[in-house]
């Protein structure tokens, strides 16, 4: 976290940027939640899930496997910038209705 903090302070110099951050005990973290507030920045987390945020629940996890699943890895977050790009481009071009369809949408 401490790098990518640094990483947006040198790329978009004096902006402060608001994290949504799921529910998980990690995110709560005081460490992590003292390194985003203490660079201006805010902390929002998200509601409870439902089933109706299933879709983006799905895409999100897709990005997280593909990210995983690359033999190359990742070694900084211009590299980590780069493909997540990538993998959500192809997403976009695969079409995302399966994700809907799954949770119950028509």
């Amino acid at each position: 976290m401490d790098a990518f903090i640094e990483w947006l302070n040198k790329n978009f110099p004096g902006l402060a940027f608001c994290f949504t951050m799921s529910n998980l005990n990690i995110d709560k973290s005081p460490i992590i939640l003292n390194l985003i507030e203490d660079a201006g920045n805010q902390v929002v987390f998200r509601a409870p899930y439902w089933s109706c945020d299933g879709p983006i629940e799905y895409v999100l996890n897709t990005i997280h496997i593909k990210l995983q699943m690359d033999q190359n890895g990742v070694d900084n977050v211009d590299e980590l910038v780069v493909k997540i790009n990538d993998i959500i481009f192809v997403l976009v071009f695969s079409s995302c209705r399966a994700y809907f369809v799954h949770v119950g949408f028509p």
